[in-house]
């Protein structure tokens, strides 16, 4: 039944993870003065999102929001490469983002869409407030949904000629930067 060698001489046989219920959402927004939200969506590869989870764990995100597509994935690969964030993190699912973002900027959170090409660095940003950070996937980066509700957008400043960062990479690095700015400096 397990897939590999590194069983430990242990299988447990569980249910797929369910979502996150939307009143969990309701408690952080109406609970919390600040928030850091990350909205992921046009993922590919169950461990690049696996690997997104475990960075927006290690660097203080409160909940993460994924598009309804995402839930297809082979949880195992995206849990192993989640080192548990996949089991820790509330996960909300989010059918086609208008409603639910237009819930979270009724609630005060600032949406900021991450994409190449933005003039505005994501370190010019204020980011300790309530704050959701939306990144998109290699190939198609963010919908136009999300991109007609951001409040703004910024970039990760690459040398020139390099093509892109990885969706898990681009998401460590923004989430660096708001997990900086919010040790360095309490939200006003």
């Amino acid at each position: 039944m397990a897939h590999g060698r590194t069983h430990g001489g242990v299988i447990a046989v569980c249910s797929p993870r369910p979502p996150s219920p939307p009143e969990e959402m309701d408690n952080l927004l109406r609970e919390r003065r600040t928030i850091l939200l990350l909205l992921i969506e046009g993922v590919e590869d169950s461990r690049n999102l696996g690997f997104t989870l475990r960075s927006a764990d290690a660097l203080g995100v409160d909940a993460v929001l994924l598009k309804k597509h995402i839930w297809d994935f082979d949880p195992v690969e995206v849990s192993r490469a989640a080192s548990g964030a996949w089991d820790s993190l509330p996960l909300f699912k989010v059918d086609r983002g208008a409603e639910e973002i237009d819930h979270l900027r009724r609630s005060g959170v600032l949406l900021w869409g991450c994409v190449p090409g933005s003039r505005r660095p994501v370190w010019d940003v204020d980011l300790r407030g309530r704050v959701c950070l939306a990144i998109g996937g290699e190939k198609r980066g963010l919908s136009a949904v999300v991109r007609e509700r951001c409040d703004g957008f910024v970039t990760i400043p690459m040398r020139e000629g390099a093509t892109s960062l990885s969706l898990s990479a681009a998401a460590t690095v923004v989430l660096a930067e708001a997990a900086r700015q919010r040790s360095v400096r309490p939200a006003p």
